[in-house]
């Protein structure tokens, strides 16, 4: 089939895309039938123009590459518009949360998306402030890929951060989105690019989600999809982890640390640095997720005065970061080194 069709449907739709579940039934040429030549040629000549111009593949249901995830969908993209390359791995997880998140929050996103990068699961998010962005930061930590999915196009992604994250995460990895290249994003586009993230990924991890959080919306469509949910506790009194503890009390999985979700995809992880001692690995361990030195010392039977040594040693080997409120977070080295965001 000529795949101008599906970039003309690409650009047609764009502001019906409820139509797109039409697609199952009719196909692209059936649809087109709606518009006019005019309306067809316009749209061709304009996507080609706007694909060649900022360097960006389009990537069609018809092709070997679009992933087959998304046939899942009732309502699968025509297209994905993608800037850089779709990793080939299915080991994809999904990590979503709140625009403000909290030091805290985003703390366990950066460090937990580390922690599943150097075990090959690649991350999937949506380049927002926030979580979105600490989980894109941590599989950059890891030199490894990451997939952004936009809900605009990609050539509108303009912010400071977004800019820096763009340029970064399409050397390894790829920013998508169903939407044309300078398609501005609105109100209804952040909630409906959600279903492909969920999609895409054999899991949802909410890590720090305030009870209205669209975070939310992704864990709903990644249930529908039968996807695993995850999500990150909060104590009583967060309002930021709100969503997440409702999330929990309706049965997704717990997580509290990175193997909580590495054992759904048959992997384990355990820093492998030499220089690392059994005692200073089990630190680093216990502080994947952000937590006080009484915490540390209940999850690694050592003492206080003991546990500050070895702290202190890991912190000028640039292994730990100390956060606000007497929390401690294990950090990746290569953050440390280069000085990475």
């Amino acid at each position: 089939m000529d795949r101008n069709y599906w970039l003309a449907v690409s650009y047609l739709l764009a502001l019906k895309p409820q139509a797109l579940g039409k697609l199952k039934e009719r196909g692209p040429e059936e649809i087109l039938k709606d518009f006019g030549k005019h309306e067809i040629e316009t749209a061709i000549n304009t996507g080609l123009s706007e694909i060649e111009s900022s360097g960006i593949e389009f990537v069609c249901q018809d092709d070997e590459k679009y992933p087959k995830k998304l046939f899942d969908l009732e309502c699968p993209p025509a297209a994905l518009f993608v800037f850089g390359g779709l990793p080939e791995t299915l080991d994809l997880v999904a990590m979503v949360g709140t625009r403000k998140a909290s030091p805290h929050g985003t703390g366990i996103a950066r460090n937990m998306a580390f922690e599943f990068s150097k075990t090959g699961i690649v991350v999937v998010s949506g380049m927002a402030d926030g979580i979105d962005s600490a989980s894109h930061w941590g599989a950059l930590d890891a030199d490894k890929p990451t997939i952004a999915v936009l809900g605009c196009g990609i050539n509108q992604a303009k912010s400071a951060t977004q800019r820096e994250l763009k340029k970064r995460i399409s050397v390894k990895g790829a920013i998508v989105s169903e939407f044309p290249p300078n398609f501005p994003g609105d109100r209804w586009t952040f909630p409906w690019r959600n279903r492909i993230i969920a999609a895409l990924s054999k899991a949802c991890l909410v890590v720090e989600a305030p009870k209205s959080s669209g975070a939310l919306i992704t864990a709903k469509d990644a249930l529908d999809l039968g996807r695993y949910v995850l999500a990150c506790p909060g104590l009583p009194g967060m309002q930021n982890f709100e969503g997440c503890n409702r999330l929990i009390k309706d049965g997704a999985l717990l997580v509290d640390s990175p193997s909580d979700v590495l054992s759904l995809y048959g992997k384990t992880t355990l820093y492998a640095d030499e220089s690392l001692s059994e005692t200073e690995k089990a630190v680093l361990l216990a502080c994947m997720v952000p937590c006080r030195i009484d915490e540390i010392c209940d999850k690694t039977g050592l003492n206080a005065e003991a546990l500050l040594g070895i702290i202190t040693v890991l912190d000028i080997k640039g292994f730990v970061i100390k956060l606000p409120n007497g929390f401690y977070a294990s950090r990746s080295f290569s953050d440390t080194k280069t000085g990475k965001n």
